[in-house]
């Protein structure tokens, strides 16, 4: 994970990239409060080193997954995030992080 990290760091440093993030539930659960604090976390980072962020795309699935989870379908687990909690994460974005959110739902 830290070499993507530090992939995408020095892409942004070259210009201003989207990031597109994906939110979904798995077996009904969500991101926790954590999970997400630490996604704003890797978003401060990549523009504290220097780099530059156009934009976040916040996303969920849009239409049922069949790759497969523990030898199941994964449509069985996964469901998209409801847009409140899309939202949430797209305002965390703008006023921890300083960019512009967007907000994709299914």
């Amino acid at each position: 994970f830290a070499k993507i990290l530090r992939n995408i760091t020095d892409c942004a440093r070259c210009r201003a990239i989207v990031i597109q993030s994906l939110f979904l539930r798995v077996y009904g659960d969500g991101p926790s409060a954590s999970e997400i604090g630490a996604y704003g976390d890797r978003l401060a980072e990549i523009i504290g080193a220097g780099g530059q962020l156009k934009s976040v795309q916040v996303c969920t699935v849009a239409r049922k997954p069949m790759a497969m989870i523990n030898g199941r379908l994964a449509f069985e687990a996964v469901t998209a995030l409801p847009v409140a909690e899309l939202n949430a994460i797209a305002e965390m974005v703008r006023h921890r992080v300083g960019v512009p959110a967007e907000v994709f739902a299914g």
